[in-house]
Order: C-alpha cells, then structure tokens, then sequence
C-alpha cells in the first residue's frame, strides 16, 4: 500500500471513531453553542469570533474537507503537473461512489443489519447488500485481472473459469465496512495503475463481450445501485437520516472525492512544495485530521457543559 494510502486509511478511522459518537447527537442539541474560533485565515480578523452552534460544526467539517481537497488537487493539476491517466479517473469515480456508499449507512447499528422490509416482500436486509457488494468487488476484481494478464501475455481472451462463492461469518457493521476497505485496498494495488492499453483488453460481462474499461466503470455503477437500495431500505425501514447523520454522510461523500482527487498520485507529491508558502500535501492532510480532532473537541466541550 502506498504511504498516500495509508494515510487515507488512518484519517478514515479517525472519522469512524468521531462518527460513533457525533452520530448520536440529537436535533435539540445541535443548538448548543460551542467556544469554536473561526479561523483567521478566512475571517481576516483576530480569531476572537466565537459563538457557532454545534450544527454549524458539523457542516463546518465538511466544508473545510472540500476546501482542502480543492487545494490539494490544485496543488497536484496546476503546480506539479500531474495528470491523472484514464485508469486513475475511472477509480477516481470508484472511490466517490464509495464514500457515497459509506454516508448510505450513517447512523445504522449492528441491529438494523438483518431487518427485512415487508413492503414490498423480497427486499434484501443491508447485511444482504453488503455481502452482495464484497462478493462483486473480488468477482469484479478477480476477472479484470484475468483478462489483463491474457492481454499482456498475447493470449487470446477466454473466460475465467468460476471460484469458489465467498461467505461470511455474521460480523458487525464497523467489520464489514473493515472489510469492503480491504477488498478496496486490495483493488486497488492489483488496478490502480493499468496502461490504456490494458484497459482495452477484452472481457465479459453477464455474458456481454466488452473490455476492461467497461468493467472498471462497472465497479461505481454497480456500488451507486445498491447504495440507493440501502437508501431505499431504510425508507421502508422508517429508519431515516438524523440530521447529524446527514451531515456526517456529507463527509464521506467529500471524502470519497479526495480520495478520487489523489488517486494515483506518487507519493513523492507528499513532500514537494508547492511554492507561494502553500502547505505541502502532507501537511494539508494532518491539517485536516488535526482540525477534525479540534472539531469533535469544541462539540464535546458543548455537550458536556
């Protein structure tokens, strides 16, 4: 794993780790007001301005995510040049979906996993889904591999023969999130970085003849389907989004297109400077941890009183 990876990784846990406490914030509580000192930066005045409520927090976080990203991905376009290949863009779409995926499931337990809606009858239970999307993920994974490692030993395309179903023990919600970032991970390293070549080598799908590039968008068209069932789910559930909930989800959605925004990248643009005394990248993600951390801490000062 790359080391912008990794660091991604660890700020994702640091999010999971507020969001099991943020979400259980009510409406009436959101009112609270907070010592939150807004920035100089963009205030221009002398960081005494206080007084923001801790729904202002919230939508702080995730504005202060898009702000950043914007930054990094100028940083990366305009100042260093880089341009991210077709296969970088297309798991760049990926990685949105994903975060979309992650906000569908704010504010769900380990007892909603197995809950089926009776109306309509047949609706899969979210644990269902998730397997379902875990299973794709690997079945995804497993045949584009195949077919690039046909193309790049001029082997003519034959189907992959069939593997073993996958089946998992009944985990909790936080491990199968555990484990569509690992099987994420593991995509990656394998994908991330095939030539345009590679992305025109032929393969399948539901008994389709298409090439790589197909099933490498598949990957995020099938994800943003069943991100909407969960949405659906929890509809038919009458398990609607809190409003703390909403807001954290805004995060993930942001934090899918940072990650889409540094895919590919080297790990070499961490440290390059930027000029005009911009931050480095590195320092603009634990920048962004830190604040996280600054922000969980102005909500938790509020609570307690």
């Amino acid at each position: 794993m790359s080391e912008i990876r990794t660091i991604l990784k660890e700020m994702r846990a640091q999010r999971r780790a507020h969001d099991r406490e943020l979400v259980t914030i009510s409406e009436a509580q959101m009112n609270i007001e907070t010592d939150f000192t807004f920035e100089t930066m963009m205030t221009a005045d002398d960081g005494a301005t206080r007084g923001a409520g801790i729904a202002w927090i919230f939508q702080r976080r995730f504005d202060h995510l898009e702000e950043h990203a914007i930054q990094i991905e100028d940083h990366l376009r305009a100042r260093f040049g880089i341009v991210q290949s077709q296969s970088h863009r297309y798991w760049a779409a990926n990685l949105e979906a994903r975060g979309d995926l992650f906000a569908a499931l704010l504010g769900l337990t380990d007892d909603d996993l197995d809950e089926i809606p009776v109306d309509p009858p047949g609706e899969w239970p979210v644990r269902t889904t998730l397997e379902h999307t875990l299973d794709v993920e690997h079945s995804y994974r497993m045949s584009t591999v195949w077919a690039v490692e046909r193309r790049r030993n001029g082997e003519p395309f034959e189907p992959m023969p069939a593997g073993d179903d996958l089946s998992y023990p009944a985990v909790s919600l936080a491990e199968l999130v555990e484990l569509l970032d690992d099987a994420r991970e593991q995509t990656l390293d394998e994908l991330v970085n095939l030539t345009d070549a590679e992305l025109r080598a032929p393969t399948r799908w539901i008994g389709i003849d298409c090439d790589v590039r197909f099933r490498l968008m598949r990957f995020a068209q099938h994800e943003r389907e069943h991100t909407a069932q969960i949405r659906k789910w929890r509809v038919q559930t009458g398990k609607p989004f809190s409003e703390a909930a909403r807001y954290l989800g805004l995060c993930w959605q942001r934090n899918g297109r940072l990650e889409g925004i540094l895919c590919g990248a080297p790990d070499d643009v961490l440290d390059r400077d930027p000029g005009d005394g911009e931050w480095t990248i590195r320092q603009i993600l634990a920048h962004i941890a830190s604040s996280e951390r600054y922000f969980k801490k102005c909500i938790d000062d509020a609570l307690a009183g």
